[in-house]
């Protein structure tokens, strides 16, 4: 399965990393806020003017009723953000794994294409040797043609010379 590089490009990214559960982390603090206010109003003085504020204008912040809603929020809450992170984490095993699978397509087909470039590669070091050992010949016989070709003008140099010291000679 050899894909191009828009082929590549065009798919999308796989996320592979989860979110932090920030509602239920912060309904967490805020209960905890709240369960440690009710423990430590009658202790500390400087909490007592708030809640005298909440008792007289927000009366049912302080019911055992408004209690429970609130444990029973943050239950409900807890239960949400654990079902998302396994659905997000069942997501990210599939994207992950789907990542994996990409990256030893990638490996076998580098393994693949270097085990074509080694045999290409022998079948191109014959290719220079032949056609090195066909041009060596082919210089070979250039020289000898050359060679043959000085001598042959030599030799008709030298006919040239001798043709016309013989005429000279005659005349």
């Amino acid at each position: 399965m050899i894909e191009t590089m828009t082929e590549i490009k065009k798919t999308k990214r796989f996320k592979t990393a989860q979110s932090y559960p920030w509602l239920s982390s912060f309904f967490a603090l805020l209960l905890i806020t709240y369960l440690a206010g009710l423990a430590l109003k009658s202790d500390y003085a400087e909490i007592a003017p708030l809640f005298e504020v909440l008792s007289a204008d927000y009366s049912f912040v302080l019911t055992s009723r408004f209690l429970i809603s609130m444990i029973c929020i943050f239950a409900l809450l807890l239960a949400w953000d654990i079902q998302r992170f396994k659905r997000k984490r069942k997501q990210v095993k599939i994207n992950t794994d789907k990542l994996r699978l990409e990256i030893e397509d990638l490996w076998e087909s580098k393994k693949h294409l270097n085990n074509k470039a080694h045999t290409y590669s022998g079948h191109a070091d014959k290719l220079k040797l032949f056609i090195s050992d066909k041009l060596l010949e082919y210089i070979e016989y250039d020289e000898k043609f050359l060679h043959f070709k000085s001598i042959a003008a030599e030799v008709r140099h030298n006919g040239v010379i001798s043709y016309d010291i013989v005429s000279s000679l005659l005349q």
